[in-house]
Formats: C-alpha cells, sequence, structure tokens
C-alpha cells in the first residue's frame, strides 16, 4: 500500500516538473527575446539560444512526462 502511494506521487511529481520544464521552454522557444528580458545578469544581451539547448530541454520534458507514467502505471498494478 505505502509502496504504491509512493510511486503513484513520484509519478505525479514527475508529472508536474515536466509540465513546468516544458511550458517554459514553449516561453522561450515562441518569445526568445521576453525570457532574455526576464534575465537579470543580463537583459539587453543577445537572445539566442541554440537548437541543442532546446533539444535537450524537450528530451528532458519528454521522459519527466514518460517516467512519471510508469510510475503512475506500476502503482495502479492490483497484487
Amino acid at each position: 500500500m505505502l509502496n504504491a502511494m509512493l510511486k503513484f506521487l513520484s509519478g505525479t511529481f514527475l508529472f508536474g516538473v515536466g509540465t513546468i520544464i516544458g511550458l517554459i521552454e514553449l516561453i522561450a522557444l515562441f518569445d526568445p527575446v521576453g525570457t532574455k528580458m526576464a534575465d537579470d545578469a543580463d537583459p539587453f544581451g543577445n537572445p539566442h539560444i541554440p537548437w541543442y539547448v532546446h533539444a535537450i530541454y524537450i528530451l528532458v520534458t519528454l521522459s519527466c512526462f514518460y517516467f512519471g507514467y510508469l510510475l503512475m502505471r506500476s502503482a495502479d498494478k492490483k497484487r
């Protein structure tokens, strides 16, 4: 019982983290200048973000969703 609840909560946490990272990445894709303006260290710098950085964030988002799904699915097993 406790093991299943822990898996379910971990999966929910991963879904939440994936959602937050995914939403921030969408904002960075569609509004790179606004994203750079939010950078307190250098708000007027170059807003260009390399393509591989976007790819890494998208892969992290998808892996959070995938592992969250696997954890939540394994918590639903009847013993």
